[in-house]
């Protein structure tokens, strides 16, 4: 009986110890800050490679050309963040929230932005191939440029977004709600899951490349 309560007791200190934040460490790859506040910082160049931001508080934060690659930022908070040039390919901001984020630039391969809410964010010539935006709330965002080749969009939201210019072959349209979002001079023809009632209820011209069945919209271009 001894032996078990000391071995239960061994594996929850090690789990504690596993679990516990340092908010105090020095940004370096691997670094735990779930939990943490870390608001206004700037940490542009620096390598937090495999972090753990998981709920950290990071509004007005600089990560400009930070390498956030295979980072976790679930539940994280950041509003005006700057991640411009940033690198974060293969992380997780699943459920992570913010407004007026700026991603410009930034290299979001194979990332998971699930469930995220990024209202009015800037994704401007950033790389979104592969990524999984599933649920996400990207109102009023802007993705001019943007490579979103693959990347999926089911269900998410992009009310008043921008379109133009990204790159979009082989993107998940499938329940995507496209409330004016402007698709000018889009290249959707290799998407898949568009319907046309959500070209009817989006922004687009003549110069939008549409999939085989689909038409323009007799509502296009949308009034000011």
């Amino acid at each position: 009986m001894t032996k078990f309560v000391i071995l239960i007791a061994s594996l929850f200190l090690a789990a504690t110890s596993a679990s516990a934040a340092d908010c105090s460490a020095y940004a370096a790859a691997g670094v735990d800050w779930s939990g943490c506040s870390k608001e206004k910082l700037m940490l542009g160049g620096e390598n937090l490679a495999g972090a753990n931001l998981t709920g950290a508080f990071l509004s007005g934060t600089g990560f400009e050309e930070v390498n956030l690659s295979q980072a976790i930022l679930d539940l994280a908070e950041f509003n005006r963040a700057s991640f411009k040039g940033a690198n974060l390919s293969n992380a997780s901001l699943v459920k992570a929230s913010g407004s007026r984020v700026d991603f410009e630039g930034a290299n979001l391969t194979g990332a998971r932005l699930i469930n995220i809410d990024m209202t009015r964010g800037n994704f401007t010539s950033a790389k979104l191939i592969s990524a999984d935006l599933a649920k996400g709330e990207f109102s009023r965002c802007e993705f001019r440029d943007a490579d979103l080749s693959g990347a999926n969009l089911r269900l998410a939201s992009l009310a008043r977004s921008s379109l133009t210019g990204a790159k979009l072959a082989g993107a998940n349209f499938t329940d995507t709600y496209l409330y004016r979002t402007n698709l000018a001079g889009a290249d959707l023809s290799a998407v898949t899951g568009l319907q046309q009632d959500q070209l009817d209820s989006a922004c687009g011209d003549q110069e939008t490349k549409l999939p085989a069945g689909l038409t323009v919209s007799h509502r296009w271009p949308c009034e000011e």
